[in-house]
């Protein structure tokens, strides 16, 4: 046999048993428990008035500073909403804010 073959057959192997043992990684095993779902996220989100009030003035300090990716994420964190709905909330918040002249 030619002296590659052995090489391409061991790189193979090695492949092969690196993509066994990741294989189902972050699933759970059907064997000892049923796999649970993941919790529904609200699909709505929550007015930004409506939380809190010290929650409302990070928000509306971190959007001042022209922090919206961290407004985004902090209202993201607080309300358990997706990206997408985080996102649209706090920007419409920013424009409602602007229109009162607030920011």
């Amino acid at each position: 046999m030619p002296e590659n073959l052995w090489g391409y057959l061991l790189v193979g192997l090695v492949f092969f048993v690196l993509g066994r043992m990741t294989a189902g990684r972050g699933e759970r095993s059907t064997r000892t428990s049923a796999p649970v779902a993941p919790a529904p996220r609200p699909s709505a989100a929550p007015h930004p008035l409506e939380l809190p009030a010290d929650l409302d003035a990070q928000i509306r300090e971190l959007i001042d500073h022209d922090n919206m990716i961290q407004a985004i994420k902090r209202y993201r964190e607080e309300t358990g909403v997706d990206l997408k709905t985080a996102k649209d909330a706090v920007f419409e918040y920013r424009e409602r804010l602007r229109g009162r002249g607030l920011v």
